[in-house]
Formats: structure tokens, C-alpha cells, sequence
């Protein structure tokens, strides 16, 4: 299903050549939690939009991103919220995407493994209407 959608925000937005390398790295090397996620968010499976999966974006790594929706996903493994550095940079990170108008949505290993229907109710509800039924988020 193809949408017409206009890009302000460049694909990549000046990610260097090792941010590459690192998320191809990563792919290879996912959790358990991002391979379930992974399994329901590729091939445009939810309502056909096309997420990457470690898609780099200036410094930093997404876990997933659709760049049509400017949404990504990040997984949360137990040190997002172990460590109160870790949060910070978070928080800082989810307000500089925000700034490019990218929404960030955030779960813990433990949403997806145990409330995955959740999760991905969560996602549909944070992707645009489907052309032809309204505009914006839902």
C-alpha cells in the first residue's frame, strides 16, 4: 500500500558510516523481545507501513523507525531503568527526535514478551489513518 508522504526529515539525517557497521552488528545479535516485535512490524504487516529494524539516525541507533509515520520504537532492556544516567540520556534523546517531529515509543522487554496485543494497539494507535479515513494520529 503506498502513501504519499512529504519529507522533511532527511532518512538517515547524517548517521556516519560506523552507525552502519554497529546496526548491522546489532541486527545480527537482537533480543528476544526485538525479534518478537521484529516478527510483527516487518513486511508491513501492521497496516502497511514499513518499519526498519537498528535503522541509524544521527548518533543515535533505533531500535525499530518508520520513516513514513516518523515514529520510532525502542525496547527497553532492565538498564533503561536502572540507571539514572541511562534514563537521562534517554530523555534527552526522545526530546531531540521530538524536535525533528519523531515520536518515540518506548516498552520494556517485559511488555512485549508478556502484553504483545498491547503493544501493538499501542503502535496502530500512534501511525497515521490510512488515506482516505481522516488524517493525523489516531
Amino acid at each position: 500500500m503506498k502513501r504519499s508522504f512529504v519529507n522533511e526529515t532527511p532518512f538517515f539525517h547524517g548517521a556516519k558510516a560506523s552507525s552502519f557497521r554497529f546496526a548491522r552488528n546489532l541486527r545480527r545479535n537482537q533480543t528476544s523481545s526485538e525479534e518478537i516485535l521484529w516478527h510483527q512490524l516487518k513486511s508491513r504487516k501492521l497496516s502497511g507501513f514499513k518499519f526498519r529494524r537498528q535503522h541509524p539516525f544521527q548518533k543515535v541507533i533505533f531500535d525499530f523507525y518508520c520513516h513514513e509515520a516518523k515514529l520510532a520504537i525502542e525496547v527497553d532492556g532492565e538498564y533503561h531503568k536502572a540507571e539514572a544516567r541511562t534514563i537521562e540520556r534517554d530523555k534527552e534523546r526522545d526530546k531531540i527526535m521530538e524536535s525533528l517531529s519523531i515520536r518515540t515509543l518506548r516498552f520494556t522487554n517485559q511488555q512485549v514478551l508478556n502484553s504483545l496485543p498491547k503493544v501493538i494497539k499501542t503502535i496502530q494507535n500512534n501511525l497515521p489513518s490510512p488515506a482516505g479515513e481522516g488524517s493525523g494520529v489516531r
